[in-house]
């Protein structure tokens, strides 16, 4: 039997900008991701490539994350978080010496500065740019989706909004990345009827939604989460997968509740030398 694996990383952020503070404790939330996630996942995609491994990875880049990725005092100000942490680091290498943190602080230093120097080096402080270039030569596909990540069942009732939300994202998406999008994701997965004729009117080809979307669907699917379907507009529907989310989101069955998991926010000298990656990996 032949079949295909579809695996989706969803990424976004809700939109933070503060030029009236010098500091803002919200904006770290965008400076965590790019230094964990964007610029060590982008980095990782590029050396795939380049050892003749095209990843066919699809993403989702909400229209606020690419707003803030794409906008100039935040670029700047994640380059003063780098500087700072690198100062940080280099004082706790100091600090630790020859300690059972020592390890610790001369990662992380390394990590910090091998970030810094892509970001400002070879991706020129433009990661959208980094991430359309890749889809532009065939390796991964972005996917649309809502202009501010709104649930979008919330105003079933209010069809204009709807609208707006799905019209604005993809408006985004064709300025960041050049081009129409195939496919839609549905912000939290939130699905309602009708929603798929408002992506349809859009050019939007297929879109993603929650597990029991598909498998409390009428008819039931023949083949649970595993297979598309078709959806009354005639777009086709992946449904997430339940198991493997549950790997990336429960704190009791995934890795998230294990005790070498990281945790961002504990104390520096608890955490161990590990650097993650913290993904939204729906799988269909």
């Amino acid at each position: 039997m032949n079949g295909a694996f579809v695996l989706l990383l969803h990424a976004h952020l809700p939109f933070v900008r503060h030029p009236e503070h010098e500091y803002c404790i919200e904006e770290n939330w965008l400076f965590e991701a790019i230094r964990e996630t964007y610029v060590p996942l982008l980095d990782m995609l590029e050396r795939m490539v380049n050892d003749g491994i095209s990843p066919h990875i699809t993403f989702s880049i909400s229209p606020t994350l690419a707003e803030m990725l794409c906008d100039g005092l935040l670029r700047k100000r994640f380059i003063r978080y780098m500087d700072n942490l690198i100062a940080l680091s280099e004082a706790e290498v100091v600090r630790t010496g020859r300690s059972s943190f020592g390890p610790t602080a001369e990662l992380y230093n390394k990590h910090f500065k091998m970030v810094r120097r892509l970001y400002t080096g070879r991706y020129g402080c433009d990661l959208v740019a980094a991430f359309r270039q890749l889809q532009d030569e065939g390796h991964i596909e972005i996917v649309a989706t809502a202009a501010t990540h709104a649930f979008l069942p919330a105003f079933e009732a209010y069809s204009a909004i709807v609208k707006e939300q799905i019209g604005i994202g993809i408006k985004s998406y064709i300025k960041n990345f050049g081009r129409a999008p195939s496919g839609f994701w549905l912000p939290e997965c939130g699905y309602f009827k009708g929603v798929d004729f408002f992506l349809k009117d859009e050019g939007i080809r297929y879109f993603f939604l929650e597990s029991h979307g598909i498998l409390m669907g009428n008819p039931r699917p023949e083949h649970s989460v595993f297979k598309p379907v078709s959806a009354p507009s005639g777009l086709q529907v992946f449904g997430r997968d339940f198991k493997s989310a549950g790997q990336v989101w429960s704190s009791t069955e995934g890795y998230p509740g294990d005790p070498y998991y990281r945790d961002f926010y504990r104390d520096i000298g608890t955490c161990p030398p590990v650097i993650s990656i913290n993904l939204f990996i729906p799988v269909s």
